[in-house]
């Protein structure tokens, strides 16, 4: 996929760009291979369907207000949240599994189960 980063992913985009997770160990001491791996299966993918096999971060779509946004988890509790692109940039309004473009915003704490 073609990944670009928001905002508040500044260390995850140049983490993948240098392909270096020691940029990450700060951040997520117990999650930075984790994240890294998922950065990268993203990265390699055509697109999220063929994210979804990739059944040891538990991919899926989030539900409600976050329909827009799609979750990796990369250990404990903590995931990477992605949300899709159309082709001008703009974020979907659902996650379009067959996207080629996406949008990294956080790694954050996954509350509910």
């Amino acid at each position: 996929m073609d990944l670009k980063f928001g905002k508040s992913a500044k260390k995850l985009r140049d983490a993948v760009n240098s392909e270096d997770s020691s940029l990450l160990l700060r951040l997520y001491p117990q999650n930075a291979d984790m994240i890294m791996m998922a950065l990268q299966v993203l990265r390699q993918a055509k697109n999220l369907n063929e994210v979804m096999a990739f059944v040891m971060f538990r991919p899926h779509a989030l539900q409600g207000g976050d329909r827009d946004s799609f979750s990796m988890s990369v250990g404990g509790r903590k995931r990477l949240i992605v949300k899709t692109l159309d082709k001008d940039g703009k974020v979907t309004k659902r996650v379009d599994f067959s996207s080629t473009y996406g949008l990294v915003v956080e790694v954050s704490e996954h509350y509910g189960d």
